[in-house]
């Protein structure tokens, strides 16, 4: 069946959120990306509902998005909705000093070793597979 996944990036990570959305929806989820907002769409109010009908998040973990005011605030929707409750996945892109403090006790998937986009899509789609058979 799949899950409705948010991946909240920063715009400098954009081709790697596209495809793990690729591969994502390859494995029978429906994954959503700021990129899907469309010219003269209402970006704040996309963002907001694509949060509200999601039911796991994966937080692509840059320099860049730890300093991304959006990001933050995506993951902080996330962590305050109880449906996503172990459903949060954070992912190591590149090392960071600053990652937000209430992700230091979600266990992170680290990709930052990985050489190709396609390997980081791959792995991300494995951690999906683990929460979906975990979940029964």
């Amino acid at each position: 069946m799949g899950y409705k996944v948010f991946i909240s990036h920063s715009m400098k990570d954009r081709r790697v959120a596209e495809e793990i959305r690729r591969r994502l929806v390859a494995d029978a989820h429906d994954a959503f990306i700021a990129t899907d907002v469309l010219a003269g769409d209402d970006w704040a109010r996309a963002i907001s509902e694509a949060l509200k009908k999601s039911e796991v998040m994966v937080v692509l973990l840059s320099p860049e998005a730890v300093q991304s005011p959006n990001v933050i605030h995506e993951i902080s929707f996330a962590l305050g909705s109880e449906k996503y409750e172990g459903r949060v996945l954070p992912v190591l892109l590149r090392p960071t000093n600053n990652v937000p403090w209430f992700l230091n006790t979600i266990q992170r998937i680290d990709v930052s070793n990985l050489s190709s986009e396609a390997a980081v899509g791959d792995r991300v789609a494995r951690a999906l597979r683990q929460l979906e058979r975990r979940a029964g």
